[in-house]
């Protein structure tokens, strides 16, 4: 499904402080907004308006019609727009999202509402309120008009999500400012931030260490590790005369670099780069949704229009028919499968950064759900292993120290295996001999001889103070200072995939049961409106709860239920007293 990510178009890389991942989120929020409070605001006097001249039709006036027309259009163009523009993406390039089930809906809808309103239609005999308002020649302007402003509401709060997830990435990354080591004309060194570091000044980089800006190397000689840069995994050697760039780490060996190019966001820079590509991720929950909507569409499509075939033949009158296969496409847009993996990982994602936990991919998130075994190298008394074992979590310390101290440390700390006289070589090796007994394992490490074992394992995870080295080989930074990082990371992955598979499962039952019921003609477009609202909303707030992971005080959301729920109650009762009076 196309996500708030459609709509922040993918750009090639380009050196951090060129483009502000945190500012393109925040617009497309405000670009959204803004057409969803135009939406809004027209939408409320539409449907009072369209609910006034049904229950007093005396109230009435010559061209009332065109009103509702006029308060509709600018819903389903100028607001509607981001739906229709990639549902034509999509047409263009022969795929399908739910924005092209929605933008078929929201069109066809406007289409039969003005032919029911202008069109030579028959008047429909009415007994009570809502045969009433089914009857009504304003009927799908509203529904037209309401389909539209669920869809914003939907793709905003999305892409709000995104935005607060950059800006807590950000912040988090604002935690760890690198210093840089400059060398003077004599071959001094001086520590300075890398904010203050300028163009032609000379720094030295050590194994180990993130090359803080563009440059030249002048001296020295090291291998590179130029993921951060150019996503390859294959690293380079470099010598006097190579262009560097800034973000990429030293593995070994020794640079002096000429800068060429500061970057604005020097320190972190690896980081940063690293919040643009979260941004772009996608889960594989989320990829197994999309492969779904593919097939999903082009079949909601082909069922609407059998629907109107099937009605047609049986001798309906066409504007029933076209309601038929109308509450069809709108029952199913938007498809709640489409929200129940991205709200909930960037929600998650967001969340723990909050709480000191950077995820650099949502697969990592996935990965950490299956998680049975922590490994912890060089622990240096960090406790963490006892907040896991309540989780049922096998805690394994690798250590190059010798039997006896370590051997003792293992058993008064609790873990339950202890590899001591261990090389940095031999990391690697206690990985393989764990996933040979089946483990799913996580490695909690912090230095340059921990690479390789974060690399081999399931998932995994470094200190946020540690080798630079080490954080880019990590799928998960904890900047935390408290010994609980392991176990929160772990209960909120687990909190996530749960949330998941809850969304996935309402979804998917929401549609096999939905879809029959409108298609043997159950739902009218108005009902289907409304129980298409209550699915995706229901995914969205399902997710929403992963704000208060960690928090004591989960309230927040269920007083949000309430607000939200209080103008339709009072509209319940409008529509309820004016039942009354006929």
């Amino acid at each position: 499904m196309a996500t708030a990510n459609s709509l922040i178009q993918a750009e090639p890389y380009r050196p951090v402080g060129t483009r502000d991942t945190t500012d393109a989120a925040a617009a497309c929020a405000r670009y959204l907004l803004a057409r969803l409070a135009v939406a809004a605001v027209l939408f409320v006097p539409l449907a009072a308006l369209f609910v006034m001249f049904v229950a007093e039709p005396h109230a009435r006036f010559s061209g009332w019609q065109w009103m509702l027309a006029a308060l509709t259009l600018p819903i389903v163009t100028w607001a509607a727009w981001p739906i229709h523009r990639i549902a034509i993406r999509n047409l263009r390039r022969r795929s399908s999202s739910m924005e092209t089930s929605a933008s078929v809906g929201i069109t066809a809808a406007t289409i039969l509402a003005f032919y029911n309103a202008f069109g030579d239609r028959r008047p429909v005999e009415a007994r009570g309120i809502w045969q009433a308002l089914l009857g009504s020649e304003g009927i799908y302007f509203g529904v037209a008009a309401g389909v539209t402003v669920v869809v914003l509401v939907q793709k905003f709060l999305e892409a709000r999500a995104k935005s607060k997830l950059s800006g807590a990435l950000r912040t988090l990354a604002a935690q760890r400012i690198n210093d840089v080591t400059v060398v003077g004309p004599g071959g001094s060194e001086t520590s300075i931030s890398a904010a203050e570091l300028k163009e032609r000044q000379r720094f030295l980089v050590r194994a180990g260490q993130t090359i803080a800006a563009d440059g030249l190397v002048v001296d020295g000689s090291a291998t590179v590790d130029m993921r951060a840069s150019t996503g390859n995994a294959d690293p380079k050697r470099v010598d006097p005369g190579t262009h560097v760039n800034s973000g990429t780490v030293v593995i070994d060996g020794r640079l002096i670099v000429e800068a060429v190019a500061v970057s604005k966001d020097s320190e972190s820079a690896d980081i940063v780069r690293m919040i643009e590509y979260v941004g772009t991720q996608k889960s594989n929950a989320q990829r197994i949704a999309e492969r779904i909507a593919s097939v999903f569409v082009p079949f909601v499509l082909t069922v609407a229009v059998l629907t109107a075939v099937e009605s047609l033949l049986a001798g309906s009158e066409l504007t029933r028919a076209f309601s038929a296969a109308l509450a069809v496409l709108v029952v199913t847009c938007p498809c709640a499968l489409g929200l129940a993996s991205p709200t909930a990982m960037m929600l998650a994602t967001s969340r723990g950064a909050q709480l000191g936990v950077f995820f650099k991919s949502y697969q990592s998130v996935e990965a950490a759900r299956a998680v049975d075994t922590v490994v912890f190298v060089e622990a240096d008394g960090e406790p963490a292993e006892l907040k896991v074992h309540d989780r049922h979590i096998r805690t394994v310390l690798v250590t190059a120290g010798t039997v006896e101290p370590r051997a003792e440390a293992g058993a008064h700390t609790g873990f339950d295996e202890v590899f001591v006289d261990v090389s940095p070589e031999g990391k690697e090796d206690v990985i393989t001999r764990l996933h040979d007994r089946g483990c799913v394992v996580a490695v909690l490490g912090d230095s340059v001889s921990d690479v390789s074992a974060l690399v081999r394992a399931d998932l995994g995870m470094a200190i946020g103070s540690g080798a630079d080295v080490a954080i880019a080989a990590a799928d998960i930074i904890l900047f935390r200072d408290d010994e609980d990082g392991v176990r929160l990371t772990l209960d909120l992955a687990t909190a996530t995939m749960r949330t998941v598979r809850r969304n996935i499962v309402w979804s998917l039952g929401y549609n096999v049961i939905a879809i029959p019921i409108a298609v043997a003609g159950f739902l009218n477009p108005v009902a289907a409106a409304a129980v298409m609202a209550a699915s995706a909303l229901f995914v969205v707030f399902n997710s929403l709860r992963l704000r208060n992971f960690g928090n004591a005080n989960r309230s927040a959301n269920r007083r949000l239920l309430g607000r939200l729920a209080e103008p339709w109650v009072e509209l319940l009762t409008i529509i309820r007293w004016m039942s009354r009076r006929r």
